[in-house]
C-alpha cells in the first residue's frame, strides 16, 4: 500500500526540487548537514514552547491536579469494592468467596 501524497504537495516538492538541481552549477546530489538539521529542530522546538504553547496558571494546575487526584480514588475505591463483592483475593482458603461464590455454595 503505502502512504499517498496529496497532489498539490508532491508538486511542491518535485518542483523544488527540480529548481534546486537545475540551479547549481556542479550536478552533484547534495548532502544535507545532520547537526544543522538537529540544531533548526530545537531552536523551532524551543520557540514553539516559549511563543505558542499556553501554560496553566498555578490555580488551574492544582484544580486539575486534584481532579485527577480524587478520579483516581474514586475509581480505586469502585474497583477495590467490586473484587470484594465477586470474591476476588490472592488467597485460595480465603472465606468469603464474595456474592457469586456465595450463591455458588448455596445452589451446589
Amino acid at each position: 500500500m503505502g502512504v499517498r501524497i496529496p497532489p498539490p504537495v508532491l508538486k511542491s516538492i518535485c518542483t523544488e526540487i527540480i529548481t534546486d538541481v537545475t540551479n547549481r552549477k556542479d550536478k552533484r546530489p547534495r548532502k544535507k548537514n545532520k547537526m544543522a538539521g538537529i540544531k533548526t529542530y530545537l531552536e523551532e522546538s524551543y520557540s514553539e514552547l516559549v511563543n505558542k504553547v499556553t501554560w496553566p496558571t498555578w490555580s488551574e494546575l492544582q484544580e486539575s491536579t486534584i481532579l485527577v487526584f480524587l478520579s483516581m480514588l474514586i475509581l480505586a475505591v469502585i474497583i477495590f469494592f467490586m473484587d470484594f463483592l465477586f470474591g476476588v483475593s490472592g488467597d485460595a482458603t480465603s472465606v468469603w468467596k464474595g456474592l457469586v461464590g456465595f450463591l455458588y455454595a448455596l445452589f451446589t
